[in-house]
Parts: structure tokens; sequence; C-alpha cells
């Protein structure tokens, strides 16, 4: 069964890092909007200036539509509050991503595959297949892992999450076995970028 998820990522404002409640309004908003089934915020590990918001939704129908009430730019007015917006997702994944949002770390790595050397990103949802086939051995891990694609301007990527106990559970768990050769062909075909952020 499909997730809709929407996931905002802003470079924050000094105020926020400061008191992060600034974010409650929007969020005060967005769980009263038709078709929205939870929402998280948090900050990425590696630079904690980046704040995101992660929405789930019935359908990615729901939020076109909140776009349409008359109190909408109220809304706008209390996300310029966070910061400034540095990307917008909007993601359909093949699985359920309580796991991987409600978790201590969300990990959550965009895969460009390597087309200039002939690979394409069906060869890399192959790989992650194959992953997923072993993510119940993952020590520290909170599977499933979800998959999800999106269009971007650069052409298509794929959008990989999954919880963690700690950044350093998902460090030791790729670069061994039994995800250490499967972890070195994903590398071999595409550019993986990953971050950790941790939400509430």
């Amino acid at each position: 069964m499909p997730t809709f998820i929407e996931i905002v990522q802003v470079s924050s404002s000094e105020t926020l890092r400061a008191d992060p409640s600034l974010a409650q309004p929007a969020i005060d908003y967005l769980t009263k909007v038709d078709g929205c089934l939870s929402i998280r915020q948090g900050f990425q590990v590696e630079d904690p200036t980046k704040a995101f918001l992660v929405i789930n939704w019935e359908s990615l129908d729901k939020p076109k539509q909140m776009q349409q009430r008359a109190d909408f730019p109220s809304f706008l007015s209390a996300m310029q509050a966070l910061g400034t917006l540095d990307n917008l997702r909007f993601l359909e994944f093949d699985a359920d991503t309580s796991n991987a949002f409600s978790a201590a770390v969300t990990e959550i790595t965009t895969i460009k595959a390597k087309e200039a050397e002939g690979h394409t990103l069906d060869d890399v949802a192959a790989v992650v297949a194959r992953i997923r086939e072993n993510e119940h051995l993952a020590k520290g891990g909170r599977p499933p892992i979800a998959w999800a694609r999106q269009s971007v301007q650069e052409g298509e990527v794929g959008v990989l999450v999954i919880g963690w106990d700690s950044v350093e559970d998902h460090l030791a768990a790729y670069t061994g076995p039994p995800f250490d050769a499967t972890t070195r062909e994903l590398i071999a075909l595409s550019e993986p970028a990953t971050i950790h952020v941790v939400l509430q």
C-alpha cells in the first residue's frame, strides 16, 4: 500500500533553532487540513541549520486542495517564521514509512543513477530490492525500507527512507555483511546522497 509523504526542508532561522515551538502555528494549521494524517518536525544531524517538516497525506491531491483554502495565506505566513525554503518533495513511497519517521534517527538517501555510464534508475531499484531482502538483519534498523521515485529538473531520482536507533548503527550496518557488497554495487551504479534527520 503506497504512503504519500511531503518533505519540506528549510534553512532555519536562528529563532527557530532556539525555540522549535515557533513551528507550532504551521503544524496546527496542517493538523486541521482534510487528509493530513500526521506531521513530524526536526533538524538534520549533519547540518542542524536545516529544518524539516514531514507530512503524511491520504493522497497527493490533498496538499493541492489545501492551496485552494481561503485561509491558505495564513499558513504561508506561518511557514515564513521557519526560515527559507530549500526543497519541497511530494513522494509516493511503496511501503509504510511509520517506522522510518518515528525512529530515533531517519535516514533519507537520494539516489541518482550514473546515466552517463549507461546505468538507469531501474538498475538502482534492483539493487535496493536486494538490500531490502536483508533489511531485518540490520542491527539498530527500523524497517521497512521505503522507496519512491521523484521527477526532478535533472531527470529522475530514487528516494529511500529507513529508521535507525542511531547514525552509528546505520554506518556500521552498511560497512559490514550482508550489506557491504550491495552498498558497493549501489555506489558503482549511482550517486547516493544521504542525510540523517531527528524528527519529533
